[in-house]
């Protein structure tokens, strides 16, 4: 049974940022390994940060299937 809450294809990771105090939110193609969306969120920890990059690719890959 194929797992619908993890994608395949693209990958998303969460870098903190010091010097602006931010999160960077990346969605990865794991099949070329290139950054294929990035942007900066506040976000109070880490969990939400993870959550939050774990949603972008899942959206990602909805819309672009």
């Amino acid at each position: 049974m194929p797992n619908f809450f993890v994608t395949e294809r693209y990958r998303g990771t969460a870098n903190f940022t010091n010097e602006r105090n931010v999160w960077r939110l990346r969605v990865t193609d794991t099949e070329t390994n290139k950054v294929v969306k990035e942007v900066e969120v506040p976000s109070r920890n880490v969990d939400t940060a993870i959550t939050r990059a774990k949603d972008m690719a899942r959206k990602w890959e909805k819309d672009n299937a």
